[in-house]
């Protein structure tokens, strides 16, 4: 009769590892709180690549650093085309890195709320959609909302302080 527990049990704990090691193979696909924050620099070369879209003949990049929820130390690079009047970014494209290398993938786009020559901080909300991301994040979907603050240095400048604020939620 002992014995026959023992088996019991033993095949109800044996169960209950496996069903624990898939759900930690990141197969639960609940949405997750997805938020950081990031200091960097944003610059403006002339590449021709927004021409098309915004007759603008530069290209505004971002690089900076921060935490991430799921991510920690991050790594987070932007790219978009900004309207003639600088009200808008368009066609924007995002990749956070994590410390390991994994990725997450986004687009956005962005409108400017508050802006020289008022004030030297250029502020603009932006909304972004995962759309990927490799390693632990491949095929990650989710979304964010934040805040982007640029400190206006004038157009002599080649690269102007940036910092991003945001929050919302991933599945992965």
């Amino acid at each position: 009769m002992k014995l026959n527990r023992l088996i019991q049990f033993m095949m109800v704990l044996a169960l209950a590892l496996t069903s624990m090691s898939v759900i930690a193979r990141d197969t639960n696909p609940h949405q997750r709180p997805f938020w950081g924050s990031f200091e960097g620099e944003t610059t403006f070369p002339f590449t021709g690549a927004c021409l098309d879209l915004t007759g603008v003949p530069f290209e505004t990049l971002s690089q900076s650093e921060g935490k991430m929820t799921h991510m920690g130390r991050t790594g987070l690079h932007t790219s978009h085309c900004a309207t003639p009047d600088g009200g808008a970014a368009l066609n924007g494209q995002a990749v956070f890195t994590a410390a390991n290398g994994d990725e997450v993938w986004t687009e956005y786009s962005a409108i400017t709320v508050q802006g020289p020559p008022a004030t030297l901080i250029i502020g603009q909300e932006v909304t972004m959609v995962i759309i990927g991301g490799t390693g632990r994040f491949e095929g990650a979907t989710g979304g964010l909302e934040g805040m982007v603050y640029i400190e206006f240095l004038g157009f002599g400048e080649p690269s102007w302080p940036l910092s991003f604020v945001l929050a919302g939620w991933i599945v992965y």
